[in-house]
């Protein structure tokens, strides 16, 4: 088993960094590309997420890797994590964190699931803790984002990343009718600049 571990670095948080050294990775051959430069015809923050994202995407197919693990760098990894969501044989799962207020101006989680029937103006909402899952649970989404994601080599040859970031990856998934998920035992710590947590 192969796995590309990709962080489209921004800011450079040390908490972080030492997390994504320190997971297990048994049996897994698991290698590190960090992309730190910004293609200059691009928006600074968008745009350049998706042409790193995109270079990660091109190496995973070129080079035989099994899958995608992204992993944003504000993001610090249980030590399971990776290990985790393989164990999952899902096609694209992400781990669990809430947004940061400096960014997300929220901190519910980094995640949506369908609720035509609920009470806000869309057809997806947030999940809630206690409400829509247990700790540990595996629950299906309509959308998730890249701040901790693993992606097979078999979606990433369908999909490239050459719009936006997240809510366009979503969607390309929505149309190729490919499920998400959510690994809620995979619990992140998301690191505000100040080096605040938050957690779950």
């Amino acid at each position: 088993m192969k796995v590309l571990f990709h962080s489209p670095v921004l800011k450079f948080y040390p908490k972080a960094y030492r997390s994504w050294f320190n997971i297990e990775k048994e049996g897994i051959e698991l290698d590190y590309f960090f992309t730190f430069s910004n293609s200059p015809l691009l928006e600074p923050r968008r745009g350049n997420i998706a042409w790193k994202m995109e270079k990660a995407r091109q190496l995973v197919l070129a080079q035989g890797y099994d899958f995608l693990f992204n992993v944003e760098a504000d993001i610090v990894l249980p030590k399971n994590a990776l290990l985790k969501l393989l164990n999952n044989k899902k096609d694209v799962i992400s781990g669990l964190y809430r947004g940061k207020p400096s960014t997300f101006f929220n901190t519910c989680i980094c995640a949506r699931i369908y609720d035509p029937a609920g009470p806000q103006d869309s057809d997806d909402r947030y999940p809630e803790v206690g409400k829509d899952f247990q700790l540990g649970d595996i629950i299906e989404c309509c959308f998730l984002c890249f701040g901790c994601i693993l992606i097979a080599k078999n979606i990433l040859a369908q999909i490239s990343f050459k719009k936006e970031i997240d809510t366009d990856f979503s969607l390309d998934l929505q149309t190729l009718k490919v499920p998400m998920y959510l690994d809620t035992g995979v619990k992140c710590i998301h690191l505000e600049p100040t080096g605040e947590e938050i957690r779950i």
